[in-house]
């Protein structure tokens, strides 16, 4: 992986508004026991918090995901209680190409693929999205309305999607699955 392309591609892709994808690049996952260990160190209230979520834990009944709140330590930069170790390489390629920390992470699981897709959304930060196990299917929208789907991207285990600021999109799960969402700032120039 050559970083100077990548930063380029990725600037070039941000700048037009388009999806970037980070091909079977950090293959070195999480598995689902990295996951439960995360689960039980927040569950013990042993992990540093940030005050972006109120709750830890999230669960969606409709759309069937869990959301598993700081992932990454808001002291260190680092994979939060050291339960998923894998995640510190992502994130010091990833502070490499966006010259920045990131300095928020939540985990998001389905235990199945059998969900209603999730309503088209956008999010107010640049998405950076490790699929870590299982399949995903990301959706981009012209407008809030299901009918407006424009563009789909499959992502497989370590695959890294990067969704700019503002751009509408949907997650559904092909196949179980878990992943690791960064939320990177939106005014970001990346330099190469």
């Amino acid at each position: 992986m050559n970083l100077d392309i990548l930063k380029r591609e990725i600037a070039d892709s941000l700048k037009n508004n388009k999806v970037y994808i980070i091909k079977d690049v950090f293959n070195n996952t999480p598995n689902w026991d990295n996951f439960v260990n995360f689960m039980d160190l927040v569950g013990q209230n042993k992990y540093n918090k940030t005050e972006t979520r109120t709750e830890p834990f999230g669960y969606n009944n409709e759309n069937k995901y869990l959301r598993i709140a700081d992932c990454v330590d808001p002291i260190n930069h680092k994979s939060n209680g050291d339960s998923i170790p894998q995640l510190d390489e992502v994130l010091n390629i990833l502070e490499q190409i966006f010259d920045e920390k990131t300095k928020y992470g939540e985990i998001y699981i389905n235990f199945t693929s059998k969900t209603e897709v999730l309503s088209p959304h956008n999010d107010p930060w640049i998405a950076v999205v490790w699929s870590c196990i299982g399949q995903i299917d990301w959706r981009i929208y012209s407008d809030f309305n299901l009918d407006s789907q424009i563009e789909s991207y499959i992502t497989n285990p370590g695959d890294i999607i990067i969704i700019p600021k503002g751009m509408i999109h949907s997650v559904v799960p092909l196949t179980p699955r878990a992943s690791i969402s960064l939320a990177y700032n939106s005014d970001i120039d990346i330099k190469y």
